[in-house]
């Protein structure tokens, strides 16, 4: 039996682009105080956070600057920079030690091929997002850990507009469980501000971990101006190419296969409601069938710096 801690958030469109991007961060509790030392490690310069300046061996007097809430838009922030940067190469070391400390699921919905009067008319917008919010859950479960009895603890959101949906915080506990071997201790969503300031909850430091790594695998699909945000999408880039080639290569030597998926969805226009089992069974084998709408091989537009190509990694 695995327990596990969820944690989720979101892209929003913006005006150059109509994709939405739904991400989930699942932690099994007997890993959870690792991954959050290493998160906490990377916040300080020698590698060893304490939660009061006045208790670390070597004092940088920078402590406040490095205890600050981490987001990827905030990437010209000197301070806030660097950790992100230590984070994603946290995930790569990870990674490469197969530590199997880190596993999300990424889904990129666009928004040009989905009609949305198949939806809800009252919340268009929110009724899209819920449906496969729980998409995203119950696959990365089943993809992640399917030989397991699961049980999730507890799933925190980042608070947002999610919040004052009618059926968002309760809906997909009582149609995951009804419908799959996976209880659920708690049957509504936690939000949690994503500011531990604020929150006062450790629980807001995993957030800002799965916004790192949201924003810097969006980079990669839609090139930022910024230079830092830039140097993000670089580094995770050998990372994304390989999801989205070969993300059931079980050989590869970035150790992902079942523990990191990114995927797109749809591939044609959908014209009629998406049924949820349907949505389930395709997303767990994309790539599969002309006709499955879920695909993984999205050309990435990022273009590396030095110039090195993806051939070279």
């Amino acid at each position: 039996m695995l327990e596990l801690d969820v944690y989720a958030d979101e892209i929003w469109p913006g005006k150059k682009r109509n994709w939405i991007y739904i991400g989930a961060l699942f932690v099994p509790l007997n890993k959870k105080e690792e991954l959050l030392r290493k998160l906490m490690g990377c916040r300080c310069p020698n590698g060893d956070w304490k939660e009061k300046e006045e208790m670390c061996k070597n004092r940088c007097r920078q402590h406040e600057n490095h205890d600050r809430e981490i987001h990827y838009r905030d990437a010209n922030d000197h301070y806030k920079f660097r950790i992100a940067k230590e984070w994603i190469e946290m995930l790569l070391d990870n990674n490469k030690r197969n530590l199997g400390l880190v596993y999300f699921n990424i889904l990129g919905l666009d928004l040009f091929k989905i009609k949305f009067d198949l939806f809800d008319p009252k919340n268009k917008k929110m009724s899209v997002y819920n449906r496969f919010f729980r998409t995203v859950l119950l696959s990365g479960i089943k993809y992640f850990f399917n030989d397991s009895n699961i049980i999730v603890n507890s799933v925190f959101h980042d608070k947002g507009e999610q919040e004052y949906y009618e059926l968002f915080s309760w809906h997909f506990a009582y149609k995951i469980s009804k419908e799959n071997n996976i209880r659920f201790n708690n049957n509504e969503i936690i939000f949690v501000d994503s500011n531990h300031k604020k929150s006062h909850s450790l629980e807001s430091h995993f957030i800002q971990f799965l916004d790192v790594i949201m924003g810097s695998v969006f980079s990669c699909f839609h090139p930022p101006e910024n230079r830092n945000k830039r140097i993000l999408g670089e580094k995770i880039k050998p990372l994304v190419y390989r999801l989205t080639k070969a993300p059931k290569n079980k050989n590869s030597s970035y150790n992902y296969y079942r523990k990191q998926q990114i995927q797109f969805f749809p591939r044609h226009d959908l014209k009629e409601p998406p049924e949820e089992r349907t949505l389930f069974n395709e997303q767990l084998k994309p790539n599969r069938s002309r006709f499955n709408n879920f695909y993984t091989d999205r050309k990435i537009l990022l273009e590396n710096s030095n110039q090195k190509t993806l051939d070279e990694w």
